[in-house]
């Protein structure tokens, strides 16, 4: 299947290029070219089945756009694994194509500076086509597969995107006329220094056999199989763990006047013939429509006189001619696209769903999200603010008035919009406001999410969590409720595209096995489904609770000023170039960070559209000069003491009690304090224990309760059964503190195990006692 492409609505539909091994197809809603714009022609060898295949593709995402592709496939089933790649690939590299980012300047070297975005499309597309391949049923790829050497031209841009050794060949004209070949991709061979050592560090074998001393071929570590002439194509998946890759080398060329035509062509060309012989070729032919089946003729003639006895490879050769039709004025080029900014408007949720002195950290973070949202062009309007607002002016706060994020930052708090503070911080609100439903608001700004079709939406949700649970300051919001209300917002219509990120223990359960593709949602969360995460800047350096190196001031000893993921990112946020950095690269840069010590770390988790992937933060962030006044990303390895977040409240107590005077009234209240959080740590851990073994028995209680589902599946099956169970173990035990909540997965694999309310509520009442 092809694709059609709208002009009006960018909407993909399907176009069907038949088994032939060349295609030579015009967009169906464009006018005819007046003119040519070249040419596409492929000969069969003598080995057996031709298996190249080829496009040109006129109009391709625009009225002057261009798709070109060679596809060289090899093994039993090549013909099919390169006609597959052939058919598939515009489809999914144009969908990836409107995800691109965009910046302000229009100069030429804005496409070089931004150029990693580019590839990033690429590679995401010829990954995907590749597990495509892979899952096909009744096609063995174990060792099939195919090069690929594609270019696409948006009016003055060129993007060539290299897999294997097919190749792409400029034709450029000189001052004195004459026009030079110019090489614009590299043969991905063994024979290249680079691939080979790839190669070899993953156990693969790199040698030229006796009867061809002369090509260097890939095989397994222990038989003398396949013999494979690149290092890099879709499928031959016995290689892969060998470092047959299917990442391509991708260039970016702007064109010039002097910039005549590109030669796309399969090995089977370049093994007989040399660039400048082809360039010449097709200038000696003067016909766009000819010039490829000359090239193909003239590479059929050398190998008739170079290798009279040996058989002739398949030859597929695209000539592209870039100085026939003058770019149109409505065309919608890649440089356009990258210099456009976005349209709609951006908007933001801000949530930090804690109280209490101790949680400092998570009213630091959304203050400093605000900030750098803020410094980034976003307005107060379009910024809605969750906070309890019971930080900055704590009597506890060594700075009255003051919230910083950073052992050096500054003020985070100062011109925050207060939109829902104290008990208006509540689930309710915060799911009325995705749904810009003014009516179900209770107190608070009355500000909503009153967002657009073409607006983008950032969500950034700080606090404690659980299995399926992240909390508020009264009540929580389960994981089952957040994804119904993202579906009721997508089928509004009311964005095109939303990223969330989520900082709390257990975060990846809340979207794990529950959040849909197609939703338009990329979402990053600070921890997988089954581990907690930590908070950050925290302690003193002293002897007895030192620093690793970056240390809170003195007075805020006992509190952590931020969490490590949320730092990450928005540390990072802040010293990197929101144009030019995507989702992606902050993923990257958050995950090696959050992780650099997993024994205080988590492992940060991507669900969602990954396609959104691709897109640069300032789409949703806004742009910001950058600011080196924080911490540099650099500094990950060695920073300060982290706490895990279930263990913040009961750090600040110890704080307190060795600080204090012995005697002293503040020691007294320390340590009772200290003997209270203990304590109730002790009695839910003992409950819930109790209640298991009620429930399941003494040998097998425990093991039923911590059992841990597998990646992709929900956390429960039924989730008002949780939720039921929680309201009737809190009724019979007590609230689920923060320390607490760890306990949720135990309630879910209650609920999992089929036990009725009647023997939840009996094991409960047995476990805690009666109302």
């Amino acid at each position: 299947m092809g694709i059609c492409i709208s002009s009006a609505s960018f909407e993909i539909q399907p176009v069907d290029f038949g088994n032939e091994n060349v295609v030579l197809y015009e967009d169906c809603n464009i006018n005819r070219y007046k003119q040519v714009i070249g040419s596409v022609f492929s000969e069969q060898g003598n080995k057996g089945i031709n298996q190249d295949s080829a496009i040109l593709y006129q109009g391709y995402g625009v009225e002057n756009g261009v798709f070109g592709g060679v596809f060289d496939g090899h093994g039993e089933n090549g013909q099919i694994v390169s006609k597959f790649v052939r058919n598939k690939l515009p489809s999914l590299l144009l969908k990836l194509t409107f995800s691109l980012p965009k910046v302000f300047s229009v100069k030429q070297n804005v496409m070089r500076r931004n150029f990693n975005k580019w590839k990033k499309v690429c590679w995401s597309s010829f990954m995907v086509l590749d597990r495509d391949i892979q899952s096909l049923e009744n096609l063995d790829s174990s060792f099939s597969g195919t090069t690929a050497v594609v270019a696409i031209r948006q009016d003055d841009d060129l993007v060539i995107a290299n897999l294997g050794d097919s190749r792409a060949v400029l034709g450029r004209k000189k001052e004195e006329g004459v026009v030079e070949a110019v090489q614009l991709t590299t043969d991905l061979k063994p024979s290249l220094t680079s691939e080979a050592e790839r190669i070899r560090r993953c156990g693969g074998r790199v040698f030229a056999p006796q009867e061809e001393p002369h090509i260097q071929r890939v095989y397994l570590p222990k038989e003398d199989v396949p013999g494979l002439a690149m290092t890099r194509s879709f499928g031959d998946f016995m290689l892969k763990y060998l470092g047959i890759i299917s990442e391509p080398d991708v260039s970016y060329h702007h064109i010039t006047p002097n910039d005549q035509f590109v030669v796309l062509a399969t090995d089977g060309v370049w093994d007989v013939l040399s660039n400048d012989q082809v360039v010449s070729i097709v200038c000696a032919t003067n016909n766009a429509a000819a010039a490829a089946e000359a090239v193909v003729q003239a590479s059929l003639d050398a190998w008739k006189q170079r290798f009279p006895n040996s058989k002739r490879d398949d030859s597929t050769v695209i000539c592209l001619y870039l100085q026939q039709g003058a770019s149109l004025q409505n065309g919608r080029s890649v440089s356009k696209f990258l210099t456009e900014e976005t349209v709609g408007t951006k908007w933001a949720v801000l949530v930090a769903g804690s109280n209490g002195w101790w949680n400092y950290r998570h009213q630091a973070d959304a203050c400093h999200a605000y900030q750098l949202l803020k410094k980034g062009g976003l307005k107060d309007e379009n910024i809605i603010v969750f906070m309890y607002d019971d930080i900055a002016n704590n009597t506890m706060n060594p700075r009255p008035g003051v919230i910083i994020n950073n052992p050096h930052g500054q003020d985070v708090y100062k011109g925050v919009p207060k939109d829902y503070v104290g008990e208006d911080v509540n689930a309710e609100n915060f799911f009325n406001v995705i749904l810009a439903n003014k009516s179900g608001i209770t107190g608070g700004s009355g500000k909503v999410l009153n967002s657009a079709p073409n607006d983008h939406i950032f969500i950034y949700y700080v606090d404690h969590g659980g299995p399926g649970i992240v909390s508020m300051p009264t009540g929580v919001v389960y994981a089952n409720d957040l994804i119904n209300v993202l579906k009721k917002k997508h089928a509004s219509g009311t964005y095109s595209k939303l990223v969330f990120y989520l900082e709390a223990c257990e975060s990846g359960s809340m979207f794990d096995g529950l959040l849909p593709e197609g939703l338009d949602i990329y979402v990053t969360t600070a921890s997988n489904p089954n581990e907690s995460t930590w908070g950050t800047y925290c302690g003193v350096g002293d002897a007895r609770d030192p620093c690793l190196v970056e240390c809170p001031p003195p007075e805020f000893k006992g509190v952590c000023l931020g969490d490590l993921y949320s730092v990450a990112w928005m540390e990072d946020s802040d010293v990197q170039d929101r144009q030019t950095e995507t989702l992606d690269d902050q993923y990257d840069r958050i995950a090696n960070r959050t992780a650099a010590n997993l024994t205080y770390g988590s492992h940060v988790m991507q669900y969602g559209d990954m396609v959104l992937s691709v897109d640069a933060l300032f789409q949703y962030m806004g742009f910001a000069s950058i600011n080196h006044s924080h911490v540099s990303m650099n500094s990950y390895k060695s920073t300060s003491q982290n706490v895990e977040q279930r263990e913040t409240e009961l750090f600040y107590w110890q704080s307190k009690y060795q600080d204090a005077p012995e005697g002293s009234d503040d020691y007294f209240e320390a340590r009772a304090k200290l003997i209270k959080v203990v304590a109730h740590r002790s009695q839910v851990d003992n409950s819930v224990k109790h209640i298991g073994d009620l429930l399941f028995g003494v040998e097998y209680g425990n093991k039923a309760l911590q059992s841990v589902r597998s990646a992709g599946q929900p956390l429960v099956d039924n989730w008002d059964c949780l939720k039921s169970y929680v309201e009737i173990f809190e009724a019979h035990c007590g609230e689920l503190s923060s320390y607490g909540k760890k306990h949720i997965r135990g309630i879910a694999n209650i609920c999992n195990a089929g036990i009725e309310s009647e023997q939840m509520t009996a094991a409960t009442v047995q476990a805690c006692g009666p109302l």
